[in-house]
């Protein structure tokens, strides 16, 4: 049954960055009139409440719909597949970033399940939801009380810094440089810190998932650092990052840490991303895709990265969106046909622009969801 009217959104989200990108398509649509939004609460039990296997959730109601917006990277916290079936009995729809559709085969709610994809970064909107509710973000402690007071004060200028507009860019060049910048983290990952995360886990289980945390950690420390020593040595200062200051690097990699003046502030960053730039990028945690790829996307840039583990909605491919490999010398052999070849570089920033409007943009990802999980709402086929 179709319905003429505007949908009543009821909102509950985990205040992290993620949540930021949704909430501004959530806000956006409203001021074109699509939605109007109810009541919109921070919240942070969905873990210890049993609603699902983590946090970084945001849930929207409507009418007597359930809506989910999963956006954990990867699959750390998918423990049980009978837990997760039994958890998505009362949802309508789940759309899941980082997605691989084979955790689901099987399941009764194996259809509930929709690729989907949003910025990870900080970004937002006048009149964001996510910017608004800064009680909830901070305790009635001095050093809370300091911090809203701080963030209520420099509200205009954060808003100014993290409009998710500031990274939207389409310019071609006839000659390129690289971009990688990465940080690198601490590998051991203990069973308190498991059991701190997941406290419905057995000595065992916690263990086990401990071993599995740290050895995933340092595979990608590692392949960060192969692939950062491996464009240093070939393209010098074409190179523009390299990996970012901390006690790891310290430790493991002194020479690779980038001082470089083009990326040490966001506004220096933003100018270098609508710069001659391809960017590199790695996997990020639970070999998620990596953490530059909104960024680069939104700027409509050309893109090299290790082979994506996880699916997007639209059709997003390798050797049209962006080129793979799987070692450095693939690497560098990818990267140097693509600074040799700008027209190319210039084709793949077209067809990256592309998908950014179509499917990444803040307003356009939010309601490509809805006319999924809400196809009788006729407003959103307009």
């Amino acid at each position: 049954m179709s319905q003429s009217s505007i949908p009543l959104c009821n909102i509950r989200y985990c205040h992290r960055p993620p949540a930021s990108w949704i909430l501004a398509g959530f806000s956006l649509l409203e001021k074109d009139g699509l939605l109007k939004l109810g009541k919109v609460t921070c919240y942070d039990k969905f873990l210890a409440d049993g609603l699902y296997q983590h946090n970084n959730i945001i849930e929207v109601s409507v009418d007597n719909k359930l809506i989910v917006f999963d956006y954990e990277n990867g699959y750390q916290s998918f423990l049980s597949s009978e837990l997760f079936d039994n958890q998505m009995d009362n949802v309508t729809a789940l759309f899941k970033s980082n997605c691989n559709p084979q955790k689901y085969i099987g399941l009764r709610n194996q259809g509930k399940i929709h690729p989907f994809v949003a910025g990870t970064f900080t970004a937002t909107c006048p009149d964001n939801p996510y910017d608004k509710i800064f009680a909830d973000n901070y305790g009635f402690s001095r050093d809370g009380i300091v911090k809203f007071m701080y963030s209520v004060k420099h509200h205009k200028e954060y808003i100014r810094i993290n409009d998710y507009r500031n990274t939207e860019n389409l310019n071609h060049f006839d000659s390129y440089n690289l971009l990688f910048w990465t940080r690198l983290n601490e590998e051991v990952v203990t069973v308190q810190d498991i059991k701190n995360s997941y406290p419905f886990l057995d000595d065992e289980g916690a263990e086990k998932l401990s071993v599995e945390c740290s050895a995933m950690l340092r595979d990608i420390n590692l392949k960060r650092i192969e692939i950062c020593s491996a464009l240093k040595k070939e393209y010098g200062d074409r190179l523009i990052g390299g990996i970012a200051d901390g006690d790891y690097a310290r430790r493991n990699c002194p020479e690779l840490i980038t001082t470089d003046e083009r990326i040490t502030t966001r506004s220096r960053y933003l100018e270098t991303m609508h710069s001659n730039i391809i960017g590199v990028i790695s996997s990020g945690h639970q070999y998620c895709i990596g953490a530059r790829f909104g960024e680069l996307i939104s700027s409509g840039k050309a893109i090299i990265s290790d082979p994506f583990r996880y699916v997007l909605p639209g059709d997003f491919s390798e050797g049209k969106n962006y080129l793979s490999f799987a070692s450095s010398d693939e690497l560098c052999e990818k990267a140097e046909f693509l600074l040799s070849n700008p027209s190319t570089v210039n084709e793949m920033e077209t067809v990256n622009s592309q998908y950014y409007h179509n499917f990444f943009e803040p307003r356009k990802c939010v309601l490509n969801a809805l006319k999924t999980a809400l196809p009788e709402y006729e407003i959103f086929n307009k």
